[in-house]
């Protein structure tokens, strides 16, 4: 290998999937080319006739026809070059072949090795090697081993920590086929998902508060998703008290009943106007719900397509989402010990989310990390479409309940990017708070208020509550700003209060055997120090932790600025949901930030989870400026434009919510782990315990993994040295169990692995191998915490068993002289 400065032609990364969609009707269009890893460095490798170069990768869609290579000429190149693509490195059958003559390498460049086109290449993992025939020399610019995340470079079959520059290429008519079989299919998950939830909401809707069925469908369906995913963590709860967990059955038996319900009323009604039908739709409600769909279709890309070849959901979040989700799984239901997972004897976690993904796996077959990973997707779309009932409530017009969605769902960077974070317990509940919230609105309206409506909103208070707690605290202070509304604009406050109390104490009832529960972990003691820690005392970390930051990285700044123009006209239009919405805002601020009052509490509710949710009231507040202007005039003749802006701001949005998704910097798991995985489940036995890559976290409190060492327990079914994050706040095998699980990982970083201390403490916690990531422990990891190969390489202690792409796999030795 010698140094040499060259930096690869940068193209912007094109947007692949409307390319594919485009090819459809094409037969003899130009092939479709995407930019694997387009990079290089100042490190190029020497291709000889004894010395062939390889990479590995993941295609990424139907009908791979050729490899693009990045070569220079070297000083005497040889008579040709072969590629052959084989399904691994170690294998021997190739699955296609490719020669160019090495002379035409003339200056540097991309170089296409085509064949035949493979029709089923989408998602399968292949190995380039690259090989001179006869004597000479050809240069290959390559990268680090960070710039793409599903394979490496080899070197004489060796694998190296760099990437070479390549490129893919694809027939365009069988890649934009593929992929439209996949839209097909995400479309399916998601209606199946969403009905899974909106026909138990939508008996409970027709049962409870038939007033509802006045609403217009894009109303009322969102509506009935929010009641209807509210309720299946009450069912998981209250059949597990009764000692009945009914795995899949919980699934259909309420898919069932709430089916029949629905169909025996319908034929109650008989043939004449349904109580249910909405009336008849005028040519621009007709456009505003055709528009809809659309925009709906646009987000659902844009949720499903970054993710379609992910191997498990993003960040530390999602990993103890997936153990709870596989628990539930494996218990048919609510369970308490974590094992054999982790050594934990408690479960107090929200768990509305891990429901809602059980159900899924119950229903489609998955596995239960792309179990999470789908539900999470599935909810993330619900959440916007979740805003159009408020909205359309506010803005009095379905333009505004569609503008929520559009800003929402594709002109707003959140909740989108929460799928770097796997931050979807919070996502679940704010699927079901605006339904608490327009549902609560209802409940004040004089002069009465149905029996049903008060028992509606106190099922989706209580199941929000098992859902999220932070989210369920967000509903209780708009509750709180309901009231002052009351006070100040409907006296007298009695009934009001009366009805926002009952509807709390029923909540309360019922979640409270849960929250009895609640009382064997942590999470009490935590929440009695946070409120009794005074804003002087607060840690240093507390206080950065809890800064505002910026606020555009939230929402962008003409939506904050029309936000506070929907406030402000509202205000001025006397309109009360724009008031409550407002105040509802200002009293999450102050609850958040308690100190500025010089109270105690900081951190309880903190500003990351307040702004992150800002998307909520925002999207609401600029859809009710366009509801309030769309409803001064005849629309007829301005709909259509109306229509046509929508679309245009919808495919603009679409490329940046696209771009927010970013397994480069949030996956911990690439199909190089998951092959690892395999091979370990496969050749190590089954006691085995790996010591991972960890870095301290939130303030030193706590640890959490940095690569797919920390998803091994799910992956290949083997103990790790780090348990989920709720470890912080769970019981342990031992009372010192957060500090026990802190310890190892602050020695390493304090000694260094091979330290006598370090050995001393991997023998006594029973370590038998170190497990080292394809993200070699980088993923938001400071240096000084990875695990180097080189240096367990170099140690008598530990001994190489595997190394493919950049997961290395090492046996410990603890008796090695």
């Amino acid at each position: 290998m010698s140094a040499h400065r060259h930096t690869a032609p940068r193209r912007l990364r094109p947007l692949a999937i409307l390319l594919a969609f485009a090819s459809l009707p094409l037969t003899a269009c130009a092939p479709l080319v995407t930019a694997d890893q387009p990079a290089a460095d100042e490190t190029r490798f020497e291709l000889t006739s004894d010395r062939p170069l390889g990479q590995t990768f993941v295609s990424r869609f139907e009908g791979l026809q050729a490899v693009e290579m990045f070569l220079e000429p070297g000083p005497a190149p040889p008579a040709r070059l072969r590629l052959t693509l084989l399904d691994s490195p170690q294998a021997t059958r190739a699955v296609a072949s490719s020669e160019i003559e090495a002379t035409s390498i003339s200056r540097p460049g991309f170089y296409r090795f085509a064949f035949p086109p493979i029709p089923a290449s989408s998602g399968r993992y292949y190995y380039a090697r690259l090989e001179a025939l006869g004597q000479g020399v050809v240069l290959l610019p390559s990268a680090g081993g960070d710039r793409y995340l599903d394979g490496a470079a080899y070197v004489a079959g060796a694998p190296q920590d760099a990437q070479l520059t390549f490129r893919l290429v694809y027939e365009p008519t069988r890649a934009g086929w593929g992929l439209a079989r996949e839209a097909v299919g995400w479309a399916a998950l998601f209606l199946g998902h969403s009905l899974v939830f909106a026909l138990p909401g939508l008996a409970l809707l027709s049962l409870l508060w038939p007033e509802a069925a006045a609403f217009p469908w894009p109303a009322r369906w969102p509506l009935a998703m929010g009641v209807g995913l509210a309720l299946y963590p009450l069912l998981l709860l209250w059949s597990h008290l009764i000692g009945l967990n009914l795995g899949a059955a919980g699934l259909w038996l309420p898919v069932a009943a709430s089916l029949a319900f629905l169909v025996w009323q319908h034929l109650r009604a008989g043939p004449g106007p349904r109580r249910w039908r909405a009336a008849a739709l005028s040519g621009d409600s007709a456009l505003a719900d055709l528009v809809l769909l659309a925009v709906l279709g646009l987000v659902l890309l844009s949720r499903f397509y970054p993710l379609r070849f992910l191997e498990a959901p993003m960040w530390g979040d999602s990993y103890q989402h997936t153990v709870i989700t596989q628990r539930i799984l494996e218990s048919g239901g609510l369970f308490a010990s974590w094992r054999p997972y982790a050594e934990m004897e408690t479960f107090t976690y929200h768990f509305g989310f891990h429901t809602a993904a059980a159900v899924l796996a119950w229903a489609m077959g998955l596995p239960a990390p792309q179990a999470v990973l789908w539900a999470g997707q599935v909810l993330n779309v619900l959440a916007v479409l979740a805003l159009y009932p408020l909205a359309w409530k506010l803005g009095g017009t379905r333009w505004a309940g569609l503008t929520a969605v559009l800003i929402a769902g594709l002109l707003s960077p959140m909740p989108a990017y929460y799928a770097n974070w796997g931050r979807y317990t919070q996502l679940a509940g704010q699927v079901i708070l605006p339904a608490i919230m327009l549902l609560a609105w209802h409940l004040l309206e004089p002069p009465r208020t149905p029996r049903g409506l008060a028992l509606l909103t106190t099922l989706a208070l209580a199941g929000l509550t098992l859902t999220h707690y932070r989210v369920a605290a967000f509903a209780g202070v708009y509750l709180l700003a309901l009231l002052a509304m009351a006070a100040l604009h409907s006296p007298p406050l009695k009934p009001s209060f009366i009805r926002m109390v009952s509807v709390g104490l029923g909540a309360g009832l019922l979640t409270l055997p849960w929250f009895a529960n609640v009382l064997q972990g942590k999470l009490p003691l935590i929440l009695t120090s946070q409120l009794t820690t005074r804003p002087a005392e607060a840690s240093a970390w507390i206080r950065l932790y809890n800064a505002i930051g910026d606020l555009t990285t939230y929402l962008p700044l003409p939506i904050w600025l029309l936000a506070g123009a929907g406030l402000l006209w509202g205000l001025r239009r006397r309109e009360r949901l724009a008031f409550a919405i407002g105040l509802w805002w200002l009293l999450l601020l102050l609850a958040a930030n308690p100190q500025w009052l010089r109270l105690p509490g900081q951190g309880v509710l903190t500003n990351f989870a307040v702004f992150i949710a800002a998307y909520l009231p925002a999207s609401v507040l600029v859809a009710a400026i366009v509801g309030w202007l769309t409803a001064r005039a005849p629309l007829r003749s301005r709909s259509p434009l109306l229509a046509a802006l929508v679309l245009v701001f919808g495919f603009w949005g679409l490329r940046d919510r696209v771009a927010d998704i970013d397994p480069a910097r949030h996956a911990l798991v690439t199909r190089p782990d998951v092959r690892a995985a395999v091979w370990i489940t496969d050749n190590l036995p089954s006691e085995a315990k790996f010591l991972v890559n960890a870095f301290p976290a939130y303030g030193g409190t706590s640890v959490v993994g940095s690569d797919a060492g920390w998803w091994l327990p799910i992956l290949a079914g083997r103990q790790t040295t780090l348990p989920p994050l709720t470890y912080v706040s769970e019981q342990g095998p031992r009372p010192d169990y957060r500090e026990w699980v802190n310890q190892l990982t602050f020695l390493i970083g304090e000694r260094g692995l091979t330290a006598e201390e370090v050995l001393q403490e991997l023998r006594a916690r029973g370590v038998t191998h170190v497990y080292l990531g394809q993200r070699q422990g980088a993923v938001n990891a400071p240096p000084g915490y990875r695990l180097s190969p080189e240096t367990l390489l170099a140690d008598r202690h530990f001994s190489l068993l595997y190394h493919q792409d950049r997961v290395w796999i090492f046996e410990f030795r603890p008796d090695a002289d």
